[in-house]
């Protein structure tokens, strides 16, 4: 599995003759599910999807909605978009750095809370033919971390603890978020 910060036709030189690496994580992607979740406006996944096109019958591209670093507005195509990612929830303000184009943030925190946007945000991850990738927590709905202190390192506002109470929780309810992504994860 290969990362790259990249388009992808810059990333997928990273497959090589299907002799290198198999998997290569789709920045552009995720940046554009996450500016569509407000408005279903998937054009930019699709243009996105449209430039992965063209990767050997054994690559897969890595398909992820948050991660454990920080979420890129440059891969989203126009102002209009970056400045509605940032502003849902004053997400720039309360977990980037000024002057900054990303922002640390879990898929819960750019939903606001909505069980219904993260599971629309899931789908689709899931109906894209890569390989889905969850960073742990979001498939319970965790928010950032509630810190004392404004960090250095802004990253960390999405690098708390697992919280297994909540998760231990969900496990038991059939209604709960877990088990709705579950159910998710057994239709793909």
């Amino acid at each position: 599995m290969a990362e790259s910060g990249g388009w992808p036709n810059e990333a997928k030189t990273f497959f090589g003759y299907q002799d290198e690496c198999q998997i290569v994580i789709n920045f552009p992607l995720a940046s554009n599910i996450l500016s569509a979740i407000s408005d279903g406006d998937l054009s930019g996944v699709k243009k996105v999807w449209e430039e992965s096109d063209g990767i050997g019958e054994l690559c897969r591209w890595g398909i992820f909605l948050t991660n454990h670093d920080s979420v890129d507005l440059f891969f989203l195509s126009d102002d209009y978009k970056k400045k509605k990612l940032a502003d849902e929830g004053g997400l720039m303000d309360k977990f980037g750095h000024e002057g900054s184009s990303s922002f640390a943030a879990r898929l819960s925190e750019i939903c606001i809370g909505n069980p219904e946007k993260i599971l629309w945000a899931f789908q689709q991850q899931f109906d894209l033919p890569g390989v889905p990738i969850i960073y742990y927590g979001n498939e319970i709905g965790m928010r950032n971390a509630k810190l004392n202190n404004s960090p250095t390192d802004f990253r960390e506002y999405v690098r708390g603890n697992f919280d297994w109470d909540d998760a231990n929780k969900q496990i038991k309810d059939p209604d709960s978020l877990l088990n709705k992504i579950r159910e998710l994860i057994l239709k793909r």
